[in-house]
């Protein structure tokens, strides 16, 4: 599998959404079951349409931080039997490549995007020597049907979608929607095996109703869509003037009609200024006595401020005002807010990636692969976390793995270059690494084992003259 066909180029595909009213969300949100399909449109609409809906959904879609994770060995602690040890090193090495192999950060990053468009993500897992991938189905086309024993959600498709002018893309996606296409003549809808079978959903208290986590802002999106629109108009109308010019009327004449300048001289004058006029700029001629310039439409200054107000009011509900910046006064306050959306973020789609995970590496490698943890942490946090991950380094834990992979260099690359370093080219004997604070306390600390100073134990002559000196 170097590459997955999605579409056939040679065919035209479209995708419409309907006008979103406040008076149709109104009837969605009494009737949610029923309506879940409108609601999904409708958040897949506010995604591609409105800036702050996609600022919203992005926020909470990467947090997911895939560096940060430990990749356990499944050794036997109670029972140690010949060769066991072996087995379980080469799985955990067989883990490592599986990892690197699955891309977390990419896969599941447009997972969790979707997720947080519409509530719950569904796809399917891709994989060959060289790589991996999810694709990313339309959940208009999924049911979540079930629930696996780690866990997670099972969904089925509605194989329908592979018939008329799709039914070219059993082709191109080939397994497993080719032997489910098979099962179709009993039911449209086909359960998608649980070992490819990818589902994130975002409220998991109810399984079964689709709501998008953001529905509570459509009304919000939509008024402040009006805003915009009027402000647009608003803005076409500002650089439109009318030039009024008044003929005047001679002085002390008491007569309605008695001008100062020939009325037919004033004309030819007038018709020579429009040809010159822009096309926004309207002429008439008045009686009077100077130029005037009319405005159409006033600055719209303010109208701006109040969508200003209004992006900030949304950010303000959804408890975000990382995103309005403005809105944080103190360092304190933004991590606190951190901690919050970052629990909020991952609280149900960490377990659910990571069960995910496990699964696909127990079918992949068997029962020794290596058991992965992810910790809840987001790109927000991460310094902080990485501190705490040094501070139990320095104390002996076995984190060091963990500590680099937070740097950027995963834990097989590590090993390998700790190999290299250590076995072939012994650069531990070649370069002494320079004593700093977690290698040495201070210069009465041992020069080899470094740690902290050896105690001086101070009898009660000492003291005495300890005394004397301060007294001097």
């Amino acid at each position: 599998m170097n590459s997955l066909r999605l579409i056939d180029l040679s065919k035209n595909s479209t995708r419409k959404y309907g006008k979103i009213t406040i008076e149709k969300l109104r009837q969605y949100f009494q009737n949610p079951y029923r309506y879940q399909v409108e609601l999904i449109k409708a958040a897949q609409y506010f995604y591609r349409t409105n800036a702050v809906f996609q600022a919203l959904v992005q926020y909470f879609a990467t947090m997911f931080v895939p560096d940060a994770r430990s990749v356990i060995p499944r050794y036997n602690l109670a029972k140690r039997t010949a060769g066991s040890d072996s087995k379980v090193v080469k799985a955990y090495y067989q883990t490592l490549d599986e990892i690197e192999k699955l891309d977390l950060l990419a896969n599941f990053t447009k997972m969790l995007i979707d997720a947080w468009i519409c509530d719950v993500a569904y796809g399917v897992l891709y994989r060959d020597d060289t790589g991996a991938f999810i694709l990313p189905l339309d959940p208009e086309y999924c049911r979540i049907s079930g629930m696996n024993s780690d866990g997670t959600f099972t969904f089925a498709y509605n194989m329908d979608y592979f018939t008329g002018s799709n039914e070219y893309l059993l082709e191109y996606w080939g397994e497993p929607f080719v032997s489910m296409y098979r099962e179709r003549e009993k039911n449209k809808w086909v359960n998608v095996p649980s070992n490819v079978g990818v589902v994130i959903k975002i409220n998991t208290n109810d399984p079964l109703l689709i709501m998008p986590p953001f529905a509570g802002l459509f009304s919000s999106l939509i008024q402040l869509s009006n805003l915009e629109d009027i402000q647009d108009t608003k803005d076409a109308l500002s650089v439109y003037k009318i030039l009024v010019a008044k003929v005047p009327l001679l002085d002390g004449s008491k007569l309605p009609d008695d001008f100062a300048v020939d009325i037919d001289t004033a004309e030819k004058y007038c018709q020579k200024i429009e040809r010159n006029l822009l096309e926004q700029i309207g002429f008439v001629m008045s009686p009077g006595l100077d130029l005037e310039v009319l405005d159409v439409m006033e600055d719209g200054t303010s109208e701006v401020n109040r969508i200003n107000q209004a992006q900030s009011n949304i950010f303000d509900k959804e408890g975000v005002p990382l995103l309005d910046a403005k809105n944080i006064t103190s360092s304190t306050a933004w991590k606190l807010v951190s901690i919050y959306n970052t629990r909020r973020a991952l609280s149900t789609t960490l377990p659910q990636i990571q069960a995910f995970v496990n699964r696909w590496l127990q079918n992949k490698i068997g029962i020794n692969a290596a058991k992965v943890v992810f910790h809840l942490t987001s790109p927000y946090l991460l310094d902080t976390f990485r501190e705490q991950v040094k501070d139990s380094a320095t104390l002996g834990m076995p984190v060091k793995l963990l500590l680099n992979q937070l740097n950027g260099v995963s834990e097989i690359d590590t090993l390998r270059m700790n190999r290299l370093e250590i076995e072939e080219l012994g650069l531990h004997e070649a370069f002494i690494p320079l004593s700093n604070s977690y290698t040495k306390s201070s210069d009465a600390a041992d020069p080899i084992e470094g740690g902290a100073p050896t105690k001086i134990e101070v009898t009660d002559k000492g003291d005495e003259s300890r005394e004397n000196k301060e007294e001097i």
